[in-house]
Formats: structure tokens, sequence, C-alpha cells
């Protein structure tokens, strides 16, 4: 994680088992959230930069991370699977992190 994104390995997330390390290299705190979205839930970025809002259930959630540390969460991917990462974290000034690009979707892959 850094302002304001997230950077990971590969070009998808196995089903079953998965393990997300993380680490903050950014200079302020951050988050990651895990949700599994459904198939008729709009693309994530348009969900969070539009009027209107879905309910989500987060699947698992890092503590709060300052710069440098280092979190993490073990979970159950399904396959085929919609799944969001976002970072709810609010900046003192107002600034939300998940409107300026800390979130991503990715479907798991079969297992």
């Amino acid at each position: 994680m850094a302002e304001y994104s997230f950077k990971y390995r590969g070009d998808h997330i196995p089903a079953g088992r998965a393990v997300f390390r993380v680490h903050n290299a950014g200079n302020v705190d951050h988050e990651l959230g895990l949700w599994p979205l459904d198939e008729d839930f709009p693309p994530i970025d348009k969900q969070l930069h539009g009027s209107e809002r879905r309910m989500l259930t987060p699947l698992a959630r890092t503590e709060i991370l300052a710069p440098g540390r280092n979190g993490g969460f073990a979970v159950n991917l399904v396959p085929n699977r919609r799944y969001a990462l976002i970072c709810f974290l609010r900046e003192p000034d107002g600034l939300k992190h998940e409107l300026q690009g800390m979130n991503a979707e990715f479907r798991s892959g079969s297992l």
C-alpha cells in the first residue's frame, strides 16, 4: 500500500485459502479491507464515486497500519467470485483514501 494505491504480485488471485500480507509503504496510515461483490454489483470505483450506495459486508480487514508497518489476514476465496480491496481511511482534511484510488477489484481464479 502507498498513497493512494494497492500493488500486488500476479495478474490473478487463485480461489481457496489465500493469505494477504500487507506492507504500508506510504507516508500516512492505511488499511486493507476485502469485500465480496455480487455479480450485479457495479464496478467498485464507479460505486464509490457514484451517488447511490449499496451495502457491503467485509470479509476481512487489517488493523490501521502506520507507515512502515505490516499486517495481513487469511481468507477462503470462492472460485470465480468478484472481490474488492478498499482502504476506507480519511485524512484529517477529509480526503477519502478510497476516492483517491485506494480501491481495486479482482476475480478469484479456479481451485
